[in-house]
């Protein structure tokens, strides 16, 4: 967010979370993109968080429609909806409904032409500010990643681009939804990827020929960032993935980022180095990952400028 749009928040009355960085998964669906976001923030309000999710759709000529997917019955006047549209077509306020809001509850905004910026903010009871509960902007239909204070976190689901089918060891992969629900219970938004199908097929050190998956990112400045990957290996043929800036791998050591074991572990290395990239110069890149060896399951990444940091558990929001 720069400092136009920041002052444009609080002139409104509210106050950004910078930093918060929440659970989003994204799926590209006959021309829309679709997003499910989910946010806890008990930490820095003085009563427990509500607990809801929305999933937001963009199709073209149609706006933008935002719906409620599950909810713990939060007060509809407790939250609204603020944004930058770049045109001024698109009318932010609060939210339509002052009871409960309920599962099935949805907000249109049919001026949206994919240019936009959409934040879901909640104001706490007795508190004169609010908190930017999840942010996402849209540029030409695309999903954007932005970095605040150094990091950006984002689900395996939220790719902008996935470059598939790729031709690994004969076999013509893809990346998938995994189906196994003691990975979709510990995986970050309840969703995971994995390359299928899981044929022990890999892709080599330095061959970035698997199904690339491309996620936009735009970066606050130019510089040195960690990229941390969550993910599991299950056993030695489906235990690795390759990641990298601009379509260039930067895990090209060893067996690329590779974790053991059947549980959800985040990683930033590969061949024992650290995953690293060099951005030269601000504004949006292409952050991508890679199969490397099929049947590899993949949840979420992190990237960011602070070498010394490292997440744990499934909500690390990279800060």
């Amino acid at each position: 967010m720069n400092a136009g749009q920041s002052a444009d928040a609080d002139r409104r009355g509210v106050s950004p979370v910078i930093g918060v960085i929440l659970m989003v998964a994204v799926a590209v669906v006959l021309g829309s993109i679709v997003a499910v976001y989910a946010f806890d923030l008990t930490d820095l309000t003085g009563e427990p968080a509500p607990t809801v999710t929305f999933s937001e759709q963009y199709e073209e000529g149609e706006g933008v429609t935002i719906t409620v997917e599950n909810s713990d019955g939060v007060d509809g006047e407790r939250l609204a909806i603020d944004g930058v549209d770049p045109d001024g077509a698109v009318s932010y306020g609060s939210w339509p409904t002052s009871g409960p809001v309920e599962a099935g509850d949805i907000v249109t905004f049919p001026a949206a032409d994919g240019n936009e910026e959409f934040r879901v903010v909640w104001t706490p009871e007795g508190e004169d500010r609010s908190f930017v509960l999840t942010e996402f902007v849209l540029s030409g239909g695309e999903r954007v990643f932005r970095v605040e204070d150094g990091a950006v976190a984002f689900e395996a689901e939220s790719f902008d681009v996935v470059q598939q089918p790729r031709t690994v060891g004969g076999e013509a992969h893809t990346w998938e939804e995994g189906t196994d629900s003691s990975r979709q219970s510990g995986a970050s938004s309840g969703t995971y990827l994995v390359a299928e199908p899981t044929a022990g097929n890999d892709n080599g050190y330095l061959d970035p020929n698997g199904p690339r998956l491309d996620y936009l990112v735009d970066f606050e400045s130019a510089g040195t960032y960690y990229i941390w990957v969550r993910m599991q290996g299950p056993n030695g043929d489906d235990d690795s993935v390759h990641a990298g800036l601009e379509g260039t791998l930067a895990s090209d050591r060893g067996l690329g980022m590779t974790v053991g074991g059947s549980g959800w572990k985040w990683t930033s290395e590969a061949g024992g180095q650290r995953v690293k990239v060099d951005v030269g110069s601000p504004g949006v890149h292409t952050v991508s990952v890679w199969m490397r060896e099929d049947g590899t399951p993949f949840d979420k990444v992190i990237v960011t400028d602070d070498a010394s940091y490292a997440p744990s558990g499934k909500d690390a929001d990279g800060t």
